[in-house]
Order: structure tokens, then C-alpha cells, then sequence
């Protein structure tokens, strides 16, 4: 039985365990956004680019990076210059 429902009841209620669950739900809820947040950057930075009609070199150029970091990004092996 959960820590709420416990609380709700009255019986064996532990509000360090309710924290606990209500804590767990709403990181892994955070971590689900995250997650998805994360996937859609090399998308967006490669139509972001497009549409502004930048390659990945001139974009390179513009950032002060190489043209293999923005290849990167665009593929999600990483997401720092």
C-alpha cells in the first residue's frame, strides 16, 4: 500500500516514506521531459540551420567551432562545442 493511501487510511503512515514516493514520481516525471527535451535539440539545430540556409561549416564559422562539432550536435553525440 503506498504512503498515501496509508495516510489517507490512518494506518502505518511514515511521511519520510510519502516524501520518498512523491520525490521518485516527480524526478522521474522530470527526467521523462528531459529526456524528451533533449532528443529534439539536433533536430532543431539542423532546421534551425537549414532554414537559415547555413551549412554546417558556415554555422561551424559563425560559432567558433569546427564543422565535425556541429556534425555532432546535429547527431546527438554530443551537445557541448
Amino acid at each position: 500500500m503506498s504512503q498515501l493511501l496509508k495516510y489517507l487510511s490512518g494506518k502505518d503512515f511514515k511521511p519520510n516514506e510519502l516524501y520518498d514516493e512523491i520525490y521518485k514520481d516527480l524526478f522521474k516525471k522530470t527526467d521523462e521531459v528531459y529526456k524528451r527535451y533533449m532528443q529534439t535539440i539536433p533536430m532543431r539545430i539542423s532546421t534551425e540551420r537549414e532554414a537559415a540556409g547555413f551549412s554546417q561549416d558556415r554555422l561551424a564559422k559563425l560559432l567558433n567551432v569546427s564543422r565535425q562539432t556541429v556534425s555532432a550536435w546535429e547527431r546527438q553525440d554530443e551537445l557541448v562545442p
